[in-house]
Formats: C-alpha cells, sequence, structure tokens
C-alpha cells in the first residue's frame, strides 16, 4: 500500500487529480490508515496510469468512465473499446481540420498585416461583420 504521493509518482497523475478522480467516482475511494492518510494499492495505481494515458489520448472522462466498466480484471470489451476508441479518432481529426483551418485562416490574416497600412487590416477583419 502506498500513500497518495508515492501513487502520485508511480502513476504520473498529480495528487489534485487523483483527489478529483476520486470525487468524480473515476477512481474509487482508496483504503485510509489508521491516521486517516489514503493508501494505494497496485490495482489502483495502474487505474490511475489508465487514466492518465486514456487523456493523454484526448477521450473524456465520460468515455474513460466507460472504458473501465468495460474492463474486468484482466479481460475487457475490445469490441465495446475499439468502438470508444474509434469515435474519439473521429472527433480528433475532426479539431485537426478545425486547427489546420484556423492555422490557414490566421496565416493569411497575418500576411495581410504588410507595415505601412493605415490601420491594422487584421483588427479591422476581426472587429468588422462576419
Amino acid at each position: 500500500m502506498h500513500p497518495i504521493g508515492e501513487a502520485s509518482k508511480q502513476s504520473g497523475v498529480t495528487i489534485e487529480t487523483i483527489r478529483y478522480y476520486e470525487r468524480s467516482g473515476l477512481v474509487p475511494l482508496p483504503a485510509r490508515s489508521p491516521t486517516g492518510r489514503r493508501l494505494y494499492d497496485r490495482d489502483g495505481i495502474a487505474r490511475l496510469r489508465f487514466v492518465r494515458r486514456c487523456r493523454a489520448l484526448g477521450f473524456p472522462l465520460a468515455d474513460v468512465r466507460d472504458m473501465l466498466g468495460l474492463i474486468a480484471g484482466d479481460v475487457a470489451d475490445c469490441d465495446a473499446i475499439r468502438n470508444i476508441a474509434s469515435a474519439n479518432l473521429a472527433a480528433v481529426q475532426g479539431r485537426i481540420n478545425e486547427l489546420t483551418q484556423m492555422a490557414q485562416t490566421l496565416t493569411m490574416m497575418i500576411s495581410d498585416c504588410n507595415d505601412g497600412h493605415d490601420g491594422c487590416p487584421m483588427a479591422k477583419r476581426l472587429l468588422g461583420p462576419e
């Protein structure tokens, strides 16, 4: 059993985030020492790593919660997890497309801002009508 600081180091999840995940029900409340300190076992730390890795891949907390519910010990509902991951991939690809469009628009606006103009073309465009 490991105190929260050690669980944080081993999982790569900050102490405050661990507490948030507990409050939100994403990870179960850990055992407590006689003095009331949180104590995490290997499974609890593995679960924290799972959540951290999912979040790093952009999974919303609701999807992480759903995937955790699809895992029982060493057995997981691979089809259901694959479906959740596929939906997340589609969302990531959509965000990439949006960011690409934003970058193109910004590049165009920046190129319109040449020295010697009266006023700022970018500010005028941002302030102007749709």
